[in-house]
């Protein structure tokens, strides 16, 4: 008569889940008696450096070869190819005078400069100041709000 024990003996899978069995109550322990200890779970797998830089390099070239063949222009080299689209050099003061904006603040800095020049008043010496600076005061919120008209509180005469 072979000795037997008071336990039975557990397969791999079942020492394995009562391990993580204990190792969770373990920690449930430990947060509810005050430590401070925080669970730490991975939630996503690890991070493969390499090959995310790869399919990056890939979706990038993929949408490369794309753009270049929607608008017949070489993003990467910058240069225009033969297709449906004739491209051609714009210089960069036509495009600075085509918004409004851009004419507004050259009127107003040739203004300041003449003011500048005549120096006549300190006044004219701080409007010079204030506009060399270039900045432009930012807008309100409130300042883009439509204005709504308010009903007074006295009742209407037609009552």
């Amino acid at each position: 008569m072979k000795g037997t024990t008071s336990h039975e003996r557990l397969n791999p899978e079942e020492l394995l889940m009562s391990q993580e069995k204990m190792q969770s109550a373990i920690a449930i322990l430990k947060q509810a008696s005050g430590n401070k200890e925080k669970a730490c779970r991975m939630l996503f797998e690890a991070v493969d450096h390499e090959q995310l830089k790869t399919e990056f390099h890939e979706l990038m070239q993929r949408s490369n070869e794309e753009a270049k063949a929607k608008w017949n222009f070489d993003f990467v080299t910058e240069t225009p190819l033969e297709g449906q689209y004739d491209w051609e050099k714009v210089e960069d003061k036509t495009l600075n005078c085509n918004s409004q904006e851009s004419e507004k603040e050259n009127q107003c800095q040739d203004v300041a400069a003449e003011m500048c020049n005549i120096n006549q008043s300190h006044k004219a010496s701080q409007n010079c100041e204030s506009s060399d600076s270039g900045k432009r005061k930012q807008k309100l919120i409130t300042d883009f709000y439509p204005v709504k008209r308010r009903c007074s509180p006295k009742p209407s005469p037609r009552d």
